[in-house]
């Protein structure tokens, strides 16, 4: 039977994610899978890796395949589409033999003494066969699951907890999840890490639990949860923080909130009144009292937001 025939054959279709929408969703398949969100030195590894991978989040972004992972027949969907590969080239010239109308060899190169070649697979051949998800949430999730539960790239998964995306990209190689050169992948790697941080603002604007100041002052603090050990901050980002409640720390980077409204109140009734104005001024500070509540090996010392909201109204009055 033809594969393309298989039950679970799905059409391919190109998706198309904008490079913030993918960073947000691999921060939150992360946070998802284990319980605290990752750093972004392990998310930009991420991040530059799968960008790479699919052309931008768009090229080569094949039914919300982040990591381009080939079906292994695990009786889930599949699709097909054409892809190269870096193999001997005693390989190549075996598959040819098999399936000389699917398989096409490019080239042929010395790798550490050996030959290699570069070949085109197309759909139909068994090596064509790549995962196929419904959604961005469910790839986003199996590509890292892929990544960080199998033994086999047990070493790289743990690079990139470290941030090593030199180290990441190394293990990946000697773990045989790419067959491209190392040293090219490794430089898109980099390239993309590059990238990420120096556009991390706008990549993460809309991420989970990045809140704007107006939010943190109409956060209700007036019943704060106690807070479990599982608190850690990474950084700069407190991790498993209540929804309810805010926990800034002792870190230059964190910024005072503070919101100013300026409303121009009218008379009423206004023949009644002297001809002028009213002005209503709300500034808002966010005051932070020390109180240490650490009860983990972090070491770290968090400060509760008791949001307290300083109300100032000044009226002004001009008379003609």
């Amino acid at each position: 039977m033809s594969l393309f025939q298989d039950p679970l054959y799905v059409k391919p279709e190109k998706k198309t994610l904008t490079k913030s929408e993918a960073a947000i969703a691999l921060r939150t398949a992360w946070k998802s899978i284990s319980g605290s969100f990752p750093s972004n030195e392990s998310l930009a590894i991420l991040w530059a890796k799968t960008k790479q991978e699919t052309g931008n989040f768009r090229l080569q972004f094949i039914n919300f395949n982040f990591g381009n992972q080939k079906d292994k027949n695990d009786n889930k969907p599949f699709t097909m589409f054409k892809c190269g590969e870096e193999i001997t080239l005693k390989q190549a010239q075996q598959l040819v033999l098999k399936t000389p109308d699917l398989v096409k060899i490019v080239s042929t190169y010395k790798k550490k003494g050996e030959d290699y070649a570069s070949v085109i697979i197309l759909p139909g051949h068994p090596w064509s066969k790549f995962k196929s998800f419904t959604s961005v949430e469910e790839g986003a999730e199996e590509y890292i699951k892929f990544i960080a539960f199998k033994d086999r790239y047990k070493k790289a998964w743990q690079k990139c907890v470290e941030g090593d995306a030199v180290g990441f990209s190394h293990e990946l190689s000697v773990a045989g999840y790419y067959t491209a050169n190392e040293k090219k992948y490794t430089e898109g790697v980099l390239k993309g890490v590059k990238e990420f941080f120096d556009n991390i603002d706008e990549l993460l604007e809309k991420s989970p639990q990045t809140l704007k100041s107006e939010e943190l002052l109409n956060v209700d603090l007036t019943n704060v949860p106690d807070v479990e050990p599982t608190i850690v901050i990474d950084n700069g980002v407190l991790i498993n923080v209540p929804e309810t409640s805010i926990w800034p720390h002792e870190d230059p980077s964190i910024q005072i909130p503070l919101r100013t409204e300026i409303t121009v109140l009218p008379a009423d009734p206004p023949k009644d009144k002297k001809i002028g104005f009213t002005v209503l001024e709300k500034t808002g500070i966010g005051v932070m009292n020390k109180k240490l509540i650490n009860k983990s090996n972090n070491n770290f010392v968090f400060y509760v937001f008791t949001g307290v909201i300083v109300v100032i109204t000044y009226l002004l009055t001009t008379c003609s």
